[in-house]
């Protein structure tokens, strides 16, 4: 109690004045307010934060930490585990990659985080000169040599470049690309009569490409070739990524709802590549039949394919066969996670 309280009830006490309770009340709420405002408390006078005690906390030494109850923690957001090996902390952090869609078109398939799309079925390309001229988005190029009698030499790709950086364009720019043997094609077809790509030995540009492209060549005699615009995801260029799940989430309206998901992966190795198809996810006529207004869980999770970012790959074809597409509430996620070391 202050002394301007105590000085007014002993003021009052002498004089025989009864002070109404309600009046004692606003006084005492008035003291212990003005009492709780003159405190001043230090860190230093507090003992320091744990995990079963308050107490003053220390500023963190690093930035991009938030307060838990356990001190200072890295911001949540990626899922971690970790594991020792012969002195070294081995960490991985999980990413995940998603995207919703709540009532995909009819009869449409959607790329997410890239794509394959064609731009030459067939054509030749040689000497003669033979050369095959595309238009094409931003991107890089897939060669696919199905068929050929020189298949010794070199492919030039011609055209306007585009640094994947800056976005700086470089006009009539050229890539050359070594050719030493065929393609092997062993792409399949599902019961829908979407393709699914396989790809071994394809040949990619080393540069992003945009507009009308060319590609010739002064020593290859090539009769079949494909050529593909292909777009795909490279987690920030992240080395050491390891690709863990492929899962979803729909929703089918009818019975003849057919749902058809792919996961495909890039490698790259020199001006050479591989496509795979990593992992699938289907309600319909490749998997489980589908039901009226029903929600559907698939999953992958075993798919353990290691990926450099810096090069590497990969992307998500979905399909839906029908007109309408008796689908909705789709949600897919790519899980992947990557590994570094630490000293312990």
């Amino acid at each position: 109690m202050t002394n301007d309280l105590a000085d007014i009830l002993k003021y009052a006490a002498e004089r025989g004045i009864a002070l109404p309770p309600d009046l004692l009340l606003e006084l005492a709420s008035k003291d212990a307010s003005k009492q709780i405002g003159d405190i001043v408390i230090t860190p230093d006078m507090l003992p320091l934060f744990t995990l079963k005690e308050p107490g003053a906390v220390p500023p963190p030494k690093d930035q991009g930490l938030i307060l838990g109850s356990d001190g200072w923690i890295k911001q949540p957001g990626q899922m971690m585990s970790m594991r020792s090996s012969g002195g070294l902390k081995v960490v991985e952090p999980f990413i995940a990659l998603g995207m919703y869609d709540a009532e995909p078109a009819r009869a449409s398939e959607s790329h997410i985080h890239g794509g394959l799309l064609s731009l030459a079925d067939g054509d030749p390309l040689d000497s003669d000169p033979t050369d095959i001229d595309v238009t094409k988005g931003t991107g890089k190029l897939i060669i696919v040599i199905n068929a050929g009698s020189d298949i010794a030499g070199t492919i030039t790709i011609t055209g306007t470049s585009v640094d994947r950086n800056t976005g700086a364009a470089t006009a009539s720019d050229t890539d050359d690309i070594v050719v030493d043997a065929l393609t092997t094609d062993d792409s399949t077809t599902d019961s829908n009569g979407n393709t699914v790509h396989t790809y071994t030995g394809a040949y990619i540009s080393s540069k992003w490409f945009v507009g009308e492209v060319t590609l010739s060549t002064t020593d290859l005699t090539l009769t079949d070739v494909d050529v593909y615009h292909c777009s795909f995801e490279q987690i920030n260029d992240q080395t050491k990524l390891t690709l863990t799940t492929f899962d979803a989430n729909i929703f089918t309206t009818n019975e003849s709802a057919e749902f058809d998901a792919y996961l495909y992966t890039l490698h790259v190795t020199g001006n050479k590549c591989r496509i795979d198809k990593e992992a699938d996810l289907h309600v319909g006529a490749d998997g489980v039949e589908a039901l009226e207004d029903k929600y559907w869980r698939l999953r992958r999770g075993d798919i353990n394919e290691a990926l450099n970012g810096s090069t590497d790959g990969f992307w998500v074809e979905v399909h839906y066969s029908n007109s309408p597409a008796y689908v909705e509430d789709v949600t897919l996620k790519v899980w992947a996670k990557r590994l570094f070391t630490r000293n312990t």
